[in-house]
């Protein structure tokens, strides 16, 4: 097996830490979040929430919800910082609902106490 270290450039998140080491430490677990292994799945965006804003990240493109007011779509990979929406609606439309639909899912597991991660003995 190879033991180099290599980059990472495909989409995760902080959600993705703990599966990824398990499947390098090769120990089997149960898993109930929405975290992948970065090693063996690939995600299409990743989302992320700070206080009044929701942000969700493709491989180019930017999504920023603002609770006060305000959602925008940049090209991130170019460093743009004009709001690009109008040019990709379908990709917007497609990150907002993704970026709601998780939020919604996470706060309903959440609530059913069902989200943990934990080897199996």
């Amino acid at each position: 097996e190879n033991d180099q270290p290599k980059e990472i450039i495909s989409l995760a998140g902080q959600v993705d830490v703990y599966l990824t080491i398990m499947g390098l430490l090769k120990v089997s677990y149960v898993n109930n979040s929405f975290g992948v292994d970065v090693l063996k799945e690939n995600r299409d965006y990743i989302y992320f929430n700070n206080d009044d804003k929701l942000g969700c990240l493709s491989d180019s493109l930017f999504f920023i919800y603002r609770t006060n007011g305000g959602e925008s779509l940049h090209k991130y990979h170019l460093y743009e910082i004009t709001d690009c929406k109008n040019n990709f609606q379908r990709e917007f439309d497609v990150m907002k609902i993704y970026s709601f639909s998780m939020i919604q899912a996470t706060q309903w597991m959440i609530e059913q106490k069902k989200v943990h991660s934990f080897p199996i003995q």
